[in-house]
């Protein structure tokens, strides 16, 4: 009988003064205060869906109410909370030492808090069991699968997960979605009665192609989000999925994705896959990013036709910061989006106080704009190879010398110079340009121009022209702006550009 007692004692255990999971001190907090904590520190279990619990302790008997909350903001706008004199709150679930987790009741650990004021004046640590609805085994902390990494904030990678993980990282990550690459599984047992969207695209690791890469992509687009992207191991055909998301959705360039796809960490099997590297840099990442944007365009108000990229846009200004400590960086100062329908990378920055642009030499931009700043070269845009805008200007007036040797070969659209010094002419004389600006621009000769074919519109501010031969073969031209006035022979104007000008589609401006 002695044995049977001690038995239900050690299972059914009473409340005790006994605590061993993390102890904090909430002695004259607010209950703000208190729910500010339990948001930060509290321990979430699967059991309770990711939240916290408050049990409102100042009850009459029999009428217990408990409430779990994501926020201390659903705290503060609880009434019976903010009005109770005594909480039970931080609870930490502890495994028995002979059921473990048995998916029946478990027992948890908490605080009992006492107000006076609106202020915590006494604190009290108990334990006890509560029945749970886990199931049997369940762990009430996170289950992640081999090889578990979080790529950003909406893609995660792993290995194939069990039935398990799957719920928990559907509790904790709040997975939405599962791509699987393997070719002989399918997760429909896995996820269960979970509320997940499956897709599957079967790869064989040894035979990836760009065609494979762009329905990954296609498919991480448009489906809900965040994402788990699996195979087998989390190495191979996973690592390529993600290095295409790097490239294309995070702006990478290829080396930058190439070194994480072979990272050790991440168990890339280089000796026996050695085509995924060159996959990825045998793409036309180009092509394939303006492809995904015309299928079904992100972008359905066409009166703001830009997308943030927040985590390139921190890393690159983290980056200038570091390089250019006199530059005081502000909202004004900096700004870096995707542009519609290409998905280019457009930037801006403004000085004072920056000239090593050396963080911009990774990454290819599509727009380029440079106001005040102290550069002495374009080094830095010799990764953009799809450059097509470049604005470089001085508004203070201080003609500074720049080298323009990283233009080279770039197949620029439009340039824009003000108060501005070319080290060397050669770089740019070859650009095949659709839009020329040049204001007090010193060093270049606009006779030397040779391939303005496709110009449309010449400015020519404080500029020392003497004719406008250059732009005998440009037919295209609609637009001339020179100034200070000057008496310019149009007759040399292709006769193309002589009609536009006689039916007054033609603008020049003196």
């Amino acid at each position: 009988m002695r044995l049977t007692v001690l038995a239900l004692l050690l299972v059914f255990q009473i409340p005790a003064v006994l605590l061993a999971g993390p102890s904090r001190n909430y002695v004259g907090m607010t209950r703000g205060e208190v729910a500010a904590v339990l948001e930060k520190e509290a321990f979430r279990s699967r059991w309770s869906g990711n939240r916290f619990l408050i049990e409102d302790f100042d009850f009459k008997p029999g009428s217990l109410v408990n409430y779990s909350c994501r926020t201390s903001k659903d705290v503060l706008r609880n009434e019976a909370l903010m009005k109770s004199r005594k909480w039970r709150c931080d609870f930490y679930p502890k495994r028995h030492w002979l059921l473990g987790w048995n998916g029946l009741f478990a027992r948890w650990e908490f605080q009992v808090l006492d107000f006076e004021r609106d202020k915590v004046v006494r604190q009290t640590a108990l334990r006890n069991y509560y029945w749970v609805y886990g199931a049997a085994g369940e762990s009430p902390y996170p289950q992640h699968p081999e090889n578990f990494h979080k790529v950003n904030d909406e893609i995660y990678r792993s290995a194939q997960p069990d039935e398990d993980e799957m719920s928990s990282m559907s509790t904790f990550e709040c997975i939405k979605s599962v791509l699987n690459l393997r070719e002989n599984h399918c997760d429909k047992d896995e996820i269960g009665k979970l509320k997940l969207t499956l897709y599957e695209i079967p790869l064989a690791a040894g035979r990836v192609t760009e065609a494979d890469l762009v329905r990954i992509l296609r498919t991480v687009k448009y489906a809900p989000k965040p994402i788990l992207i699996h195979c087998r191991h989390g190495s191979d055909r996973t690592g390529v999925a993600v290095a295409a998301c790097r490239i294309v959705f995070d702006y990478w360039t290829v080396d930058q994705a190439v070194s994480e796809l072979t990272d050790p960490k991440y168990g890339h099997h280089k000796k026996l896959f050695p085509n995924l590297p060159k996959i990825l840099r045998k793409a036309d990442w180009n092509k394939i990013r303006r492809d995904l944007n015309r299928e079904k365009p992100d972008w359905t108000d066409r009166s703001n036709p830009v997308r943030r990229v927040p985590e390139l846009e921190n890393r690159i200004r983290t980056r200038l910061q570091n390089d250019n400590p006199k530059w005081k960086c502000t909202v004004e100062k900096f700004s870096l989006f995707a542009a519609h329908p290409d998905g280019g990378l457009n930037i801006k920055i403004t000085g004072p106080g920056i000239g090593n642009l050396s963080a911009l030499a990774d990454h290819d931009f599509d727009t380029v704009i440079l106001i005040d700043t102290e550069i002495t070269n374009t080094d830095f845009l010799k990764n953009s190879h799809s450059l097509r805008v470049l604005a470089i200007n001085d508004e203070k007036n201080n003609v500074r010398e720049v080298d323009f040797s990283g233009l080279k070969n770039k197949d620029l659209k439009s340039l824009f110079l003000c108060n501005v010094r070319a080290a060397d002419f050669a770089p740019i004389k070859d650009l095949k340009l659709s839009i020329l600006s040049l204001r007090n621009v010193k060093g270049v000769d606009c006779a030397g121009f040779t391939s303005l074919q496709d110009l449309k519109s010449f400015t020519a501010v404080n500029m020392e022209i003497r004719d406008i031969k250059f732009l005998c073969h440009s037919p295209k031209l609609r637009y001339l702006h020179l100034s200070p006035e000057k008496s310019v022979d149009l007759s040399i104007l292709p006769e193309s550009v002589r009609e536009k000008i006689r039916k007054k589609e033609f603008r020049i401006l003196r």
